[in-house]
């Protein structure tokens, strides 16, 4: 858990009591300390020592904090989740990337033949359900429940990672 940009770290070995997605309130059992920026917001609940007789203190809190966020010009590995004429789909985590054909190289073209993919000119690579692509976020969506990213493969250094072909 972490987020890069916002400087937030946390020193702790968490283990998650809640259940709960990202981007949600969390419940952790902590043995050391969390280090907080704007972002974040800590309540300590409740703290004992710890009888294996290491003199340590064990607490339980609930925070709240950023676990995930995307920004423009960010480039993530993704795995492709659906493909159709207009694009496809790819998931990076909890989060969900459209990447239109305008934004996939002039070498791909669409085929229906053999299942819905992007296959490349010369037929080495395809874009198809399960590849795995880099790709770059060129726009970002937030709603108060959900995000949605618009991604591009038209740039050095990014496109099909692996593909089972």
């Amino acid at each position: 858990m972490g987020q890069g940009q916002a400087g937030w770290e946390q020193i702790c070995n968490l283990q998650d009591n809640s259940g709960r997605t990202s981007c949600a309130v969390h419940v952790y059992s902590c043995n050391a300390a969390i280090l907080c920026d704007r972002h974040c917001t800590v309540a300590w609940l409740q703290g004992k020592i710890r009888q294996d007789g290491s003199g340590l203190a064990t607490f339980k809190a609930t925070f709240q904090c950023i676990t995930f966020r995307p920004f423009k010009g960010e480039v993530l590995d993704c795995i492709v989740s659906s493909v159709n004429k207009m694009g496809f789909f790819a998931d990076a985590g909890p989060l969900q990337i459209f990447v239109s054909s305008h934004l996939i190289p002039e070498d791909y073209e669409y085929t229906s033949v053999n299942g819905d993919a992007f296959v490349s000119v010369d037929a080495t690579t395809q874009i198809k359900e399960s590849s795995e692509v880099r790709i770059r976020i060129v726009g970002v969506r937030t709603d108060p429940s959900d995000m949605f990213c618009i991604g591009t493969m038209k740039e050095d250094r990014l496109g099909v990672i692996s593909s089972d072909f």
